[in-house]
């Protein structure tokens, strides 16, 4: 794109992008997009995301969008619509520990060691807890959120113990927003009533 192309010229992603400059100009303290990156390229898509966060700075930008990801990348605070009703609202560490479903712990083993006594160590803190995948030298458990205080004295406790367990690798990845919207739409359709967000613990 150069300054002497004309905007009928241009390509779907930046006509957009153009659009947003043109939002932006004057220090518009209010920007209410809706979907704008919808059916963009991947790259123009992260373009328009840290152009937008380089400029959010006094401002209120409020985006409705149906991208998880664009969700996640811009906003400070997510609030979740189900037909006109606000299901939650908070920031995106807040919704994945009040709706996620828990937490991986990916552990990677000496595949000639049994998983018996890492799974032994885990029910200390998590009991009844099992392997959701083993295949080869990868173990994978569920953790609940609900134990999170626990799991730091449980993951010292399984690296003293790696050379014992064969362990060669542990890693923890936290809920994913994709399973908070599964969650709450999951809910939504099997209850006639909402939690009151507003009483929600920030």
């Amino acid at each position: 794109m150069s300054p002497n192309d004309t905007v009928t010229n241009l390509s779907y992603g930046e006509k957009r992008l153009l659009v947003l400059c043109c939002t932006l100009i004057g220090n518009t303290s209010i920007v209410l997009l809706n979907d704008p990156t919808r059916y963009m390229r991947h790259e123009d898509q992260r373009l328009f995301w840290q152009i937008l966060q380089e400029e959010k700075n006094e401002r209120a930008i409020i985006v409705t969008t149906t991208s998880i990801d664009e969700a996640e990348w811009l906003a400070d605070r997510i609030g979740i619509l189900d037909d006109g009703v606000l299901l939650a609202y908070g920031s995106s560490f807040f919704l994945k520990t009040r709706f996620g479903i828990g937490c991986d712990l990916i552990i990677l083993k000496d595949p000639n060691q049994s998983s018996g006594p890492i799974t032994e160590i885990i029910n200390r803190f998590v009991p009844n807890a099992v392997p959701e995948n083993q295949v080869g030298d990868l173990l994978l458990y569920k953790l609940p959120t609900d134990k999170r205080p626990l799991y730091q004295k449980m993951l010292l406790l399984l690296e003293d113990s790696s050379n014992t367990l064969g362990i060669t690798s542990i890693r923890v990845a936290n809920s994913e927003m994709s399973e908070v919207f599964m969650t709450l739409g999951m809910e939504s359709t099997t209850k006639s009533t909402v939690p009151e967000v507003s009483k929600l613990p920030e």
